[in-house]
């Protein structure tokens, strides 16, 4: 058997210079498995390279590479994936560790695998992604920072069209932060949002803006001052959707409601959505068309949600999920 296997969890959005530092220290002790995190979300400015470059970027230190999703709303079945793509190497080894750097609130799930060594690394010179990223959003490739592999990868990435997608994002949400930042507290926003089911068929839009502009949606959006939370909710639904159905009939649609809170789930900000469950009846799909915010309205089978998750906006695939149980 072989002496050691080091799991390190990461985005690697990109890899980095500290990332190295704990790749290269796990790698004169055994093998290393990385697990690429968020690796099947759309992307967007936290995590704007797909999986595949980031498994490029891994691929001169990882002796193996696995992909996780993300479970916002419940750590099981997160902790049960990774679980589960260790299993397919642990049992070759005599001794396992879990590897990284306990940086903060966010390092948590270092200390989630009692079945496991920790191993806390001490941060490299200080070096975050974040910082990196807004950089590179600049035009800048900071200099020290990436291996140099990593920096003819970010290089290429950056002619991209995909890249300049990420870039008028980065700079529409340093507008919006620009317009919030003479308030006297951070700003709270509360929007709303409508999973609504007809014969198997959940509604979406295509995002017209940023952020996530052309990710599938969600039909929602701001709660306005003047409007019940359930109120705007049905408002943006029929605004957003052109949906050929009453405001009565779609309140009489309303199953069930709940509160998504998490305080990541937006790159927006601090983001509260209420989320409400409406179950149509009727043999036929009513007629839809994109309108307001929505460059397009469309029904798709709730079996082939899961298949489009990574065009799926933020965390609306996860409530599509929670709500409908699918």
């Amino acid at each position: 058997m072989n002496a050691t296997l080091s799991i390190y969890i990461g985005r690697f959005q990109p890899l980095h210079n500290g990332h190295l530092y704990v790749l290269n220290y796990a790698r004169k002790i055994g093998d290393v498995l990385t697990l690429i995190g968020s690796a099947t979300e759309a992307r967007n400015i936290k995590n704007p390279f797909p999986t595949a470059l980031v498994r490029e970027m891994l691929k001169p230190y990882a002796t193996f590479t696995e992909e996780i999703s993300d479970y916002p709303f419940d750590d099981s079945p997160w902790l049960a994936e990774i679980q589960e793509k260790v299993s397919k190497y642990d049992y070759k080894y005599d001794k396992v560790y879990i590897i990284g750097h306990d940086k903060d609130e966010s390092s948590y799930y270092l200390k989630s695998f009692p079945q496991w060594t920790l191993k806390n690394i001490d941060n490299y010179k200080k070096i975050n992604a974040t910082t990196i990223r807004e950089e590179l959003y600049k035009g800048n490739i900071p200099k020290n920072t990436l291996p140099l592999h990593v920096e003819k990868i970010v290089k290429d990435f950056m002619q991209t069209k995909e890249w300049q997608s990420r870039i008028e994002e980065y700079q529409d949400h340093l507008k919006m932060k620009e317009a919030w930042s003479k308030a006297p507290y951070e700003p709270i926003f509360v929007t709303t949002d409508c999973v609504t089911i007809c014969n198997g068929h959940v509604l979406l839009v295509v995002r017209g803006g940023n952020p996530g502009k052309g990710l599938y949606a969600l039909p929602g959006g701001f709660l306005e001052s003047k409007l019940t939370i359930q109120e705007s909710a049905i408002k943006e639904l029929r605004e957003e959707t052109r949906i050929k159905l009453s405001k009565a009939a779609l309140i009489g649609s309303i199953k069930k409601s709940e509160v998504f809170d998490k305080p990541d789930r937006s790159t927006r900000g601090r983001t509260i959505t209420h989320a409400f469950l409406l179950q149509l009846g009727g043999a036929e799909l009513p007629a839809v068309k994109g309108g307001d915010d929505a460059k397009k309205a469309f029904w798709i089978p709730l079996s082939k949600v899961k298949e489009n998750r990574s065009m799926m906006f933020e965390d609306h695939f996860h409530i599509i999920r929670k709500l409908t149980n699918i």
